[in-house]
């Protein structure tokens, strides 16, 4: 049976509340929209280049909240938002705590279990029983335990490979998108490994049907 301690739930709903809705991943540089909802500045800087490459008008680009609450925004506005230091602050310390109980074998919210697998998008560790549930409710990437190191980034060792870059033919994690100069010119090459992974694993089940 598996039992998920209270302290665990509420690192869980914490974890999920420093989320962005865009990449539907950690906060990296977090900045606050006047309506406060808060993004990744990169994803919504990407966004909103996006819309303004496909914008034909002559006048100054308006740039609506991804939520769709009624926020615009200019270009020149999204360039100055401010930092949600309070999201930030929250995000080193779920990484930190992540990173410490990486060396545990038992799964963090099971009390019967040893830990089976890793999961990639949720940085945590579960158990046979467990990784059923979690499997029925993301689409998240998960590898046995002894190789979860492989799958960090060796530049940022808080980060996870969640990217490729299909220009230079590497994986890369969010981080390498904005710190490193070489990966930050292929922005348009970037692509979810999570999406390739399920891509080419579509492929093969329908070959085999």
């Amino acid at each position: 049976m598996c039992v998920m301690p209270i302290s665990n739930i509420l690192v869980k709903s914490l974890s999920e509340s420093v989320k962005c809705p865009i990449c539907l991943d950690y906060y990296n540089d977090p900045r606050l929209l006047p309506c406060l909802h808060t993004f990744c500045f990169t994803c919504i800087t990407e966004l909103a280049n996006h819309c303004t490459k496909s914008d034909h008008s002559d006048a100054e680009y308006r740039f609506i909240c991804p939520l769709r609450d009624g926020t615009f925004l200019t270009q020149h506005q999204l360039k100055d938002l401010p930092v949600n230091q309070v999201a930030k602050n929250m995000v080193e310390l779920l990484l930190t705590s992540c990173s410490e109980k990486e060396d545990k074998v038992p799964w963090d919210f099971c009390t019967e279990n040893s830990g089976k697998r890793w999961c990639l998008g949720c940085c945590q560790q579960f158990c046979s029983k467990c990784l059923i549930a979690h499997n029925s409710e993301t689409k998240h990437i998960t590898v046995p335990i002894a190789e979860r190191a492989a799958y960090r980034c060796n530049k940022h060792i808080d980060e996870v490979l969640k990217l490729w870059c299909t220009y230079c033919k590497l994986p890369v994690c969010s981080t390498c998108l904005t710190d490193d100069n070489q990966h930050s010119q292929h922005l348009e090459a970037i692509e979810s490994i999570y999406k390739i992974v399920n891509e080419t694993r579509t492929s093969m089940e329908t070959c085999l049907q």
